[in-house]
């Protein structure tokens, strides 16, 4: 890396304020409780809660949690905190608290990589704790936020590594990478500086081999007691059999869980840090003056950022909060941009209107980020609660199962999916969102099955649901 100010300052100096993280903690849980937004919404968070639930249930003397398809350690976590706050919203606070700690040894990486930086705390507060998408991460009930927060540690410990070889932050570093892995596989890929930092020490140190196998040891046994022999069923995904290099240039795809048009093709996806103002609305601004300062912390971290994007540019499917996990090393790379843009308009008056307009915009940005994910939610509460009012029998959906369980609805629920027959008894009810699968199911089992059971006439209208949901009686 160049000489620069940013790697030896004069005098060293430590940059961080408490005070947003002592009131993010508070304020995000009082937003979230007077808003009843409970953080889950979609299949896979309520998935989530299921088998924390089980995992629960377990450690107090229940029957075997059974199997689950994700890493355990996001519901496990959520499992010990549920015995003290309510299940329903253990999720969600295990993804606030992992966002202050996330927060915390983000700003405590930004000391350590570049202490003669003179805009350390204003750069973390705005352009990560302000992030749109980093607080619909802290308060959805996925395994994002917790992920996140363990790479970040991870990636703190490594750089206090390289700088203390005789310090033990490099068996921390391990044992947070490995458990990053244990809650989403592909967040291995963001660790190769880790596995070449362990290659150079164990060749200095051959014995520092065996603590390296003992950090690992202790961060997978959670998975090696709960998935047993079924740890490595996520490698028969269809998206890594899918995987292909022309999947960068593709913007529509077929895949497991249907038919998907997108507006961008991969290769302009993966660019989302940069260009989403959901991520960083000065992306590509910081990126210009980054280049420019002609200063980089290393580059095994930007070698790192691009495999990670380019493997996600070749999976057959888009999602954001796929790239959520690379946002902080993205930050981390970019900060010297921002140093080096506040150098060039160093007006104090300036300074702060731009830090004023900066947090007005990404106060509504967030507002638009968390917008549909509270509707999700509110779709799923309203149709649970209409189920509630119907007496016991056979429900027949798919999609909003999981939420329908969460809410104990009285109904016994069957997903059509799983269908061994098509054939549904009369009297059945029928839950279907046609709008909304028509162009994504159509070809798949539960378009297939609706589809079916209109030509043959057999769906009777029972009641209009919100946003598209359609409740059937099976004639």
């Amino acid at each position: 890396m160049p000489n620069s100010n940013l790697e030896k300052p004069s005098k060293p100096t430590r940059q961080f304020s408490w005070i947003p993280v002592l009131l993010f903690v508070p304020f995000s849980w009082l937003i979230c409780r007077l808003a009843d937004f409970n953080g889950l919404y979609g299949q896979d968070s309520h998935e989530y809660l299921r088998y924390s639930k089980e995992l629960a249930n377990y450690l107090t003397g229940g029957p075997d949690p059974g199997l689950f398809f994700w890493p355990v350690t996001y519901p496990l976590i959520a499992a010990f905190v549920s015995f003290v706050i309510p299940t329903i919203l253990s999720l969600q606070f295990v993804s606030i608290i992992s966002a202050a700690i996330c927060y915390t040894y983000f700003g405590k990486t930004l000391n350590l990589v570049y202490p003669g930086g003179t805009q350390r705390q204003r750069y973390s507060l705005l352009f990560f704790l302000c992030s749109p998408f980093f607080l619909r991460a802290a308060v959805i009930g996925m395994s994002d936020m917790l992920c996140c927060t363990l790479i970040v540690c991870s990636v703190y410990h490594t750089f206090n590594a390289e700088k203390k070889p005789e310090s033990n932050s490099l068996v921390i570093a391990i044992l947070l990478g490995i458990l990053a892995i244990q809650t989403r596989y592909v967040s291995g890929i963001l660790l190769l500086p880790l596995l070449v930092l362990f290659i150079r020490t164990i060749r200095k140190r051959p014995l520092f081999f065996f603590f390296g196998i003992a950090a690992t040891v202790i961060a997978i046994t959670p998975s090696i007691f709960f998935k047993q022999n079924h740890a490595f069923e996520f490698l028969d995904h269809p998206w890594l059999s899918d995987w292909s290099v022309l999947n960068w240039f593709r913007k529509d795809f077929t895949n497991i869980e249907g038919d998907f048009l997108y507006t961008f093709p991969n290769i302009l996806y993966i660019l989302a840090p940069i260009l989403h103002p959901g991520y960083c609305f000065l992306g590509i601004i910081l990126v210009y003056f980054t280049v420019k300062s002609k200063v980089l912390i290393s580059r095994w971290w930007l070698a790192t950022v691009i495999i990670y994007l380019f493997f996600l540019a070749g999976i057959p499917f888009q999602n954001l909060r796929f790239i959520f996990v690379v946002f902080p090393l993205v930050l981390l790379l970019l900060y010297p941009g921002y140093e080096l843009l506040t150098e060039k308009y160093s007006n104090r008056t300036f300074k702060l209107v731009f830090l004023i307009l900066i947090l007005i915009l990404q106060a509504g940005l967030t507002l638009r980020a968390v917008k549909p994910f509270y509707d999700y939610q509110e779709e799923e509460k309203v149709i649970a609660s209409e189920l509630n009012k119907l007496p016991a029998q056979k429900l027949y959906t798919f999609s909003i199962d999981g939420a329908l369980r969460t809410y104990e609805i009285p109904q016994e629920i069957i997903n059509i999916w799983s269908l061994q027959n098509s054939l549904i008894p009369s009297g059945s009810l029928f839950l279907y969102n046609p709008t909304r699968f028509e162009a994504q199911q159509n070809n798949l089992p539960p378009g297939k099955i609706y589809n079916r059971l209109k030509s043959q006439s057999k769906l009777s209208y029972f009641k209009v649901l919100p946003n598209g949901w359609q409740l059937y009686r099976i004639r």
